[in-house]
């Protein structure tokens, strides 16, 4: 018999809990995805009920750009809400044990030619990871250690998210910085260039009338309006140190405004799909990534 969504959603969050620190992608082939891509509907309903949160990893080229999926609070309540008391024991004992093979995956090379000199470069990285991780060592044990029945797994997913945003995707190791960086003598620093006047990188106004015009001359072009990396390579042709957050502040403003200078529509495909993932703002559970101009 066919599992139903409910089903199919469980053994997802149980996967994911079960491959920590390792993270898989949301939809993918079997073994690296969470859901097969004829589940791709059950997967975006997962991420909306907010079990999951969608971490989008840009690629070299837009077609690598994968989409790892993260288990929220939400996510490891359901899983531990679905079963029996004895279950709900069982759930935290296994995130007890990603969280140590996330803590014993990060440990520094023991090597002897260069051991003072890695001590010194990578004592501020392994001091920021047993702390990230002390808080959840301490939350694991003191909820299992809890009769079965009064099991609340909350603390231990607020501190195992807390942690999450601590790591690299995939559970990378810690990169230790170029000992023969370390041992150089330090280099000797050019003369500083005599100091000009400030001069603003970026006018708010010039900018939203900038995406105005450009919006509305592609519309006239194409007969439709442009996404959203097509606006931005034109801005950053006119204002180099424009940022993504300036960029989404000002459309924000132009399609608010009374009367709207703008309209912003969703995108149309998968997100797998969207050329920039970082361009795309999210309005209500829906990817917007179009802008047109208002008739």
């Amino acid at each position: 018999m066919a599992k139903s969504s409910d089903e199919l959603v469980l053994a997802a969050l149980k996967t994911a809990v079960e491959k920590l620190p390792n993270l898989l992608e949301l939809v993918g082939a079997k073994g690296k995805g969470l859901f097969t891509k004829a589940q791709k509907a059950i997967a975006d309903g997962a991420v909306e009920a907010g079990y999951f949160r969608a971490h989008a990893v840009t690629g070299k080229k837009p077609k690598d750009t994968k989409v790892y999926a993260i288990i929220t609070e939400a996510g490891a309540r359901k899983l531990a809400e679905s079963g029996s008391s004895a279950e709900t024991r069982q759930t935290l004992e296994v995130l007890k044990g990603a969280l140590e093979r996330m803590g014993g995956n990060q440990s520094a090379p023991d090597t002897t030619a260069f051991r003072a000199a890695l001590e010194s470069a990578t004592a501020t990285c392994v001091q920021a990871i047993n702390s990230a991780f002390a808080e959840l060592r301490q939350a694991v044990l003191a909820t299992v250690s809890q009769p079965a029945t009064s099991t609340d797994p909350a603390p231990v997913l607020s501190a195992l998210t807390a942690a999450l945003g601590r790591l690299n995707v995939g559970a990378k190791p810690v990169e230790y910085p170029d000992i023969s960086k370390l041992l150089a003598p330090p280099p000797v620093a050019p003369p500083a260039p005599p100091a000009v006047p400030a001069v603003p990188s970026t006018d708010p106004a010039r900018v939203a009338d900038a995406i105005v015009e450009f919006v509305t001359n592609w519309a006239r072009a194409h007969q439709f309006g442009p996404p959203f990396d097509a606006i931005m390579k034109h801005l950053r042709g006119l204002f180099p140190t424009v940022t993504i957050g300036e960029f989404h502040d000002t459309l924000r403003r132009l399609a608010a405004a009374n009367p709207p200078r703008l309209k912003l529509s969703t995108w149309s495909k998968t997100i797998h799909e969207l050329p920039e993932p970082e361009l795309a703002i999210l309005i209500k559970h829906t990817v917007t990534y179009n802008a047109h101009p208002v008739a």
